[in-house]
């Protein structure tokens, strides 16, 4: 390992760190105060600081071993290189029309940071329109597990799903500008099309135990039935995404087989969900599609669970944790002491993100 990947671990170590401390601080902070914290400035502060430290990171193209330098490759050459692959073109033209302007590739990453951590800001304040606690969503966003590999290595899938997450918080009110979303998503990355998908069910369905009851059955099917869901779907879908489900693994740096750490992690916001429904009698139309959309995304990740590159899966539901951890507790009146609730879920979000981290 040469310096520049030493450099490139410790910064992407320090940016999560940080985060995670203010995550701690928010917690600390909102367990005063009886009513979610709404400092909105805080978080346009924050947006800015992440994605110069986004849009920092060193780059040499002696090292291809994340994707990082991939997408700075692809920037670099993106007004040369004739594109026959029309694959995620929304992306490709993104990146085409920042490459005429600027030459810079810290300026490149700086713009798709400030689009990945605005849609999520935009979408926390849609989602907590009623009461405020706009800051406390994107607190959770920027503190999940999934949010600094998205936001710096993985970047088409991180910024297709925070405008995913913006189609979905247009939903009830304005349904044409959340197709619009929707549709710019899956042209910024397809993966999320799983996701949509799930969505679109979930309206017909809304029916949380059900959807409940279809996620265990995958676990007991994926179980006991091996690789053969990773061999069934790598025949419905192109060549580009059969290489995450049929790699080998002695190619790849993960840790394949039946994750049991995953699928406990992936339990957290599924047990604290069916609590609110069901023990706190939380009934909102709205939340039960999101909950259902969680359950159903993360279902198709337990039956391809051995494949390689398998968090890019666990992906697809786990960006909707947050919504589904806090968006009860701003949005409605569950406890006594909500704020303590709150603060509660900040650090548990705060703690499993740490440990997933080591």
């Amino acid at each position: 390992m040469n310096e520049v990947d030493i450099i490139y671990l410790r910064q992407v170590a320090l940016i999560k760190n940080l985060i995670l401390i203010i995550g701690l601080v928010v917690a600390i902070a909102q367990f005063g105060n009886k009513k979610p914290i709404k400092m909105l400035p805080i978080a346009v502060i924050l947006i800015l600081l992440i994605s110069y430290f986004f849009a920092s990171f060193p780059i040499d193209f002696n090292n291809w071993w994340n994707d990082h330098m991939i997408y700075a490759a692809g920037f670099y050459y993106a007004d040369t290189v004739p594109n026959e692959d029309m694959s995620d073109p929304l992306f490709r033209w993104l990146t085409y029309g920042i490459r005429i302007i600027t030459d810079n590739c810290s300026i490149y990453f700086f713009v798709i940071a400030i689009m990945y951590c605005s849609f999520y800001l935009i979408s926390s304040k849609r989602f907590c329109n009623r009461y405020g606690g706009a800051l406390i969503m994107f607190i959770l966003f920027i503190t999940s597990n999934f949010f600094v590999p998205y936001g710096v290595n993985t970047l088409r899938a991180g910024l297709a799903m925070s405008v995913l997450i913006l189609a979905f918080s247009y939903f009830q009110e304005q349904k044409i500008i959340f197709a619009l979303f929707a549709l710019c998503a899956i042209n910024i990355h397809f993966s999320v099309a799983l996701t949509l998908c799930s969505f679109i069910v979930s309206i017909y369905i809304k029916k949380p135990k059900m959807c409940f009851t279809i996620w265990l059955i995958s676990i007991i099917l994926s179980f006991s039935m091996g690789s053969y869901f990773e061999e069934l779907f790598a025949g419905l879908v192109e060549e580009r995404r059969t290489s995450y489900l049929l790699v080998e693994a002695d190619k790849t740096h993960y840790n394949v087989g039946f994750r049991w750490d995953f699928i406990v992690y992936s339990l957290i916001p599924i047990l604290m969900g069916y609590y609110y429904i069901y023990k706190r009698k939380y009934n909102d139309f709205f939340y039960n599609i999101l909950y259902c959309t969680y359950l159903l995304a993360n279902t198709f990740w337990i039956l391809v669970i051995r494949a390689n590159f398998t968090d890019r899966f666990a992906y697809l539901s786990w960006a909707l944790m947050p919504i589904i951890l806090i968006y009860p507790l701003i949005n409605g009146q569950l406890f006594k002491h909500q704020n303590y609730a709150i603060s509660l879920v900040i650090l548990l979000n705060v703690a499993f993100t740490f440990i997933l981290s080591l």
